[in-house]
């Protein structure tokens, strides 16, 4: 969506879709999946990718209206919009409305292999805040510190508290949040909670906006999106 297919992509990529409606969907759903797949391929020779592109956006969003409760229907319209947002548009529109989107499905399916890097951006003067729970396991209960590395140059991060002590059989949490300051470089982000225990420190890439679960031998760490503020 980002880039404009090969002439051998786009020729590949109707046929399939032209190929998957010719052997008669058995529902309607099916059909319009291949229908909207279907318009970002053909008239390639006569209509810009741009065109394309919106074009499939707004299928794709009348997909998600038929179908509410189909997610993947519900990603590929906000993947649809973040691919199609203006590098001039500094309010940022599409990407909020993507986020809307996306924080609820996260939340629901936090293994999905999409939905994380959909959604992991952060713009200049956007933050992100998430919740993250160390619970313990094998009868843990040792302080863990929770500290940041990777981040761009421009961001800052905050724990509050910056340690935790699990007890018996219960998680500890902490809040991280995350500030885009001049730079809206995007590289792969992660925290680190540790513990001088005896015990393997966790780190845990988040991606900036990524709920995770990554586990030890005495703990697992698990991260999830609480919400993201846009400048107004």
């Amino acid at each position: 969506m980002w880039d404009p297919p090969t002439k051998d992509d786009l020729r590949i990529g109707l046929e399939a879709a032209q190929e998957g409606l010719s052997m008669g969907p058995k529902t309607q759903r099916e059909r319009d999946y291949l229908g909207a797949i279907q318009i970002f391929y053909q008239n390639a020779g006569s209509e810009s990718h741009g065109i394309r592109a919106k074009r499939y956006e707004t299928a794709m969003e009348l997909l998600h209206t038929h179908y509410p409760q189909d997610s993947e229907a519900a990603i590929l319209y906000a993947l649809s919009l973040i691919a199609n947002a203006s590098l001039k548009d500094e309010t940022y529109a599409n990407q909020k409305k993507a986020t809307l989107i996306l924080a609820p499905i996260i939340l629901q399916q936090p293994q999905h292999p999409g939905v994380a890097h959909y959604i992991m951006t952060i713009a200049q003067g956007v933050a992100g805040t998430f919740q993250v729970s160390v619970a313990p396991t094998n009868g843990f209960n040792a302080p863990v510190s929770l500290s940041v590395s990777g981040l761009p140059t421009g961001f800052t991060f905050q724990f509050s508290p910056p340690s935790v002590t699990p007890a018996a059989g219960q998680a500890a949490n902490a809040t991280l949040t995350i500030s885009a300051g001049a730079s809206t470089a995007q590289p792969p982000t992660g925290y680190l909670a540790s513990s001088e225990m005896p015990c393997k420190n966790v780190a845990a890439v988040i991606s900036i906006a990524t709920p995770l679960k990554q586990s030890s031998e005495n703990w697992r760490l698990g991260g999830e999106l609480l919400s993201r503020r846009f400048p107004s």
